[in-house]
């Protein structure tokens, strides 16, 4: 069922995976891979998954000089967080699917 902290809230509940909890994981590999941490590191397991299931908790994009940057000038990491940030979306149903993420992350 893999790892619960790219696990989908739906999962952490206890519901069937779908291709839409796929895409919550894509979401946080995608910051993950931007912020080189680990997401919710140093919490304990069970606190991060009631979190993320009872507060629909997600990692903090960083706030780092060049983040502040890109936003003023529009540049394409904005973009990308806004990618990153609809794919961990607590509704499923409002995820982008794995075509939308795609062309969309493509566009950054």
């Amino acid at each position: 069922m893999g790892t619960f902290v790219y696990r989908a809230p739906e999962l952490l509940r206890g519901l069937w995976p779908t291709t839409k909890a796929d895409i919550y994981s894509l979401g946080i590999t995608a910051w993950q891979l931007w912020s080189r941490t680990l997401p919710y590191a140093g919490q304990h397991n069970h606190a991060t998954v009631f979190s993320v299931v009872a507060f629909g908790a997600r990692p903090k994009i960083p706030d780092f000089p060049d983040l502040t940057e890109s936003v003023e000038s529009g540049t394409s990491l904005k973009k990308y967080f806004d990618v990153v940030s609809s794919c961990w979306n607590t509704d499923p149903e409002i995820r982008p699917s794995a075509e939308q993420a795609l062309a969309l992350l493509a566009k950054c």
